[in-house]
């Protein structure tokens, strides 16, 4: 699996280098042309591929210890607040197949609509993986819920981009399956004011400001917020273990570092933002109309996901919708980078800038957050094909 790692990381970085144009191009009776799409094509299906089996390795991590239990043990536990889960365990334990044949079968299938959605927005797939590979995907290994969960909330985003009847019922249901794999994504709930175009900075304003007037209270407070353990039991099933566990710890100081992150994130999307509004003047639309609606919206996503910030000083397990949210961001970064042989000053600003954050991701996951409670490279490093008994 390290061999696996480090061959589709190097992949990642051939192939992105490749679709951008910054290597010489070959002609010959061999290649042809070596940035026909054909080949670009093949190499990201191969890079995800890889990415996959990865994932999907995972057999030593402590959530998926828990994961595999609760699958094995399905009919005795039931989450009535997370329905669709439920029943795609008990529909696949019936049919005798195992924990890892089904969290593999649920990984594609999900993963397929993260994937249609990059390349809707037209993202440079292997460019997104490279930010992706350093941390993340060792999260999303082990948070098997949660990556499914985020892959959903992604396909949703193109239901956002247009005002009409059809695409606010999808938007919404939607949210309702990803909440019914992770209750925490009714969250997402927030982003369907994006469609009041007019108000939308208004109401993210005013999500911010009762985001840093309800952080002031929790600090207070010893950071707990007054009331929410009433909330989660409101929305978690009776007698949930977490309920206790969100509610009954305190991060300290430990919250500053994902809100620090996400902060610099939502920086450079707004600068992004104007830089894209001049340059698409100056260039006679180098972007798609979708692409300046998507920046738009993570722009605004990014903004709402500040309410999380009271519960991040609560529980440092809030800060996995902001984590997510980062890759989103590196989509809207990939948009910079045209099909030219010479980096500009903004595409070496954007990769400075994704380059320290993804630093800085891997750090706070995998040296901080985690330390030795919980490791998260070794049980992918040390993983096993899902197929395999």
């Amino acid at each position: 699996m390290k061999v696996l790692y480090i061959a589709v990381w190097t992949l990642c970085i051939c192939a992105s280098l490749i679709h951008c144009r910054y290597v010489v191009k070959i002609s010959s009776n061999v290649f042809v042309d070596v940035y026909s799409n054909k080949r670009i094509a093949f190499l990201e299906a191969l890079a995800l591929v890889l990415t996959f089996l990865l994932i999907t390795s995972n057999r030593m991590g402590e959530d998926i210890y828990n994961y595999s239990y609760e699958y094995d043990h399905v009919s005795a536990i039931w989450s009535a607040r997370e329905p669709l889960y439920s029943i795609l365990k008990y529909v696949f334990s019936s049919l005798g197949i195992t924990f890892y044949v089904f969290r593999a079968v649920i990984t594609f299938i999900f993963g397929l609509l993260a994937v249609k959605t990059l390349k809707y927005f037209g993202t440079d797939i292997c460019l997104v993986l490279i930010f992706y590979l350093p941390s993340m995907i060792f999260m999303d290994s082990m948070q098997f819920r949660n990556a499914v969960a985020w892959t959903i909330l992604i396909w949703s985003l193109r239901y956002l981009l247009y005002v009409d009847r059809k695409s606010k019922i999808k938007f919404i249901i939607c949210t309702f399956l990803a909440a019914g794999i992770h209750t925490f994504y009714f969250i997402v709930l927030l982003l369907f004011c994006f469609y009041f175009k007019s108000r939308r900075k208004k109401i993210a304003y005013i999500v911010i400001g009762i985001s840093i007037a309800v952080s002031i209270i929790t600090f207070l407070n010893g950071n707990r917020i007054p009331g929410f353990s009433f909330l989660l039991n409101l929305i978690l099933s009776k007698g949930d273990a977490r309920i206790a566990f969100y509610t009954d710890t305190s991060a300290h100081l430990g919250w500053m570092m994902p809100f620090g992150i996400h902060f610099i994130t939502t920086i450079y999307g707004i600068i992004l933002e104007k830089y894209v509004s001049r340059s698409d003047i100056r260039s006679k639309g180098i972007y798609t109309y979708k692409q300046i609606l998507y920046i738009q919206l993570v722009n605004y996503f990014n903004m709402i996901l500040f309410v999380t910030v009271p519960t991040m000083m609560m529980s440092v397990t809030y800060y996995r919708m902001i984590r997510g949210a980062f890759i989103i961001n590196v989509v809207l970064g990939t948009f910079v980078f045209g099909k030219r042989r010479k980096l500009d000053s903004f595409q070496l600003f954007t990769l400075s800038v994704f380059t320290a954050l993804a630093i800085l991701w891997f750090v706070w996951d995998i040296k901080i957050c985690q330390v030795d409670t919980n490791p998260l490279i070794k049980p992918v490093f040390e993983g096993v094909w899902f197929w395999l008994a």
